[in-house]
């Protein structure tokens, strides 16, 4: 009796330690890495995608290129340290991994996020991409022509003025503008310029 219950007892714990290998396991396989290129963290669309959500998996830099990073960044006056892009590391806790930027998308079987040109390149050698102008596209809400709007931070030269909406796209502001230059304006869509480097949008001031 007592042999058996020692018996089973022992199966019992075999069979919770082989759960408990196989849930790790399960878990590290699916663990989602991002490899940050650094045209994306030089870009500075980067943070606000991140804190809003477009992009979910544990975020990581090769430590090569977090060498041309600082490189670059001691090489180009007027960077404040808000715009440093080095503060991305900190505030989401990225991780830093050894080797280069091509080594670590292998080593993790990793998407790649790059904010240039040269996706299809990356995607040659195996690499999948996850490009900062499509994610920032996502982002913008839709317009269409003869939409109001609500243009902001208005900018006024010789009989025309520029703003912008909440989601930061640029709009021109043509023809007829108030005497009294505000820094917001009620507009109307007049056309609409979508393509992968960005979205502009011309209007008329809406005269009430």
């Amino acid at each position: 009796m007592i042999l058996s219950l020692i018996i089973f007892g022992s199966i019992g714990w075999v069979l919770v330690l082989i759960f408990l290998f196989q849930a790790i396991t399960k878990e590290k396989v699916e663990e989602n890495f991002i490899v940050i290129h650094p045209s994306a963290f030089l870009d500075g669309r980067i943070a606000g995608l991140l804190q809003a959500g477009f992009i979910e998996g544990t975020l990581v830099v090769a430590r090569e290129d977090m060498d041309e990073i600082l490189r670059r960044i001691n090489s180009t006056p007027g960077f404040s340290e808000r715009e440093n892009p080095l503060s991305i590391v900190d505030e989401l806790k990225v991780r830093i991994e050894e080797g280069d930027f091509k080594t670590v998308c292998q080593r993790l079987n990793s998407s790649a996020l790059i904010a240039g040109d040269f996706q299809d390149f990356l995607e040659l050698k195996g690499i999948k991409c996850i490009n900062i102008k499509s994610l920032d596209a996502l982002g913008r809400g839709r317009v269409y022509v003869g939409q109001g709007v609500r243009v902001r931070d208005v900018e006024y030269g010789y009989n025309k003025a520029r703003g912008r909406l909440d989601d930061g796209s640029i709009v021109e502001i043509k023809g007829e503008l108030p005497r009294k230059k505000a820094l917001t304006l009620n507009c109307v869509i007049e056309s609409v310029l979508e393509g992968s480097s960005g979205r502009k949008i011309w209007a008329r001031w809406e005269n009430d």
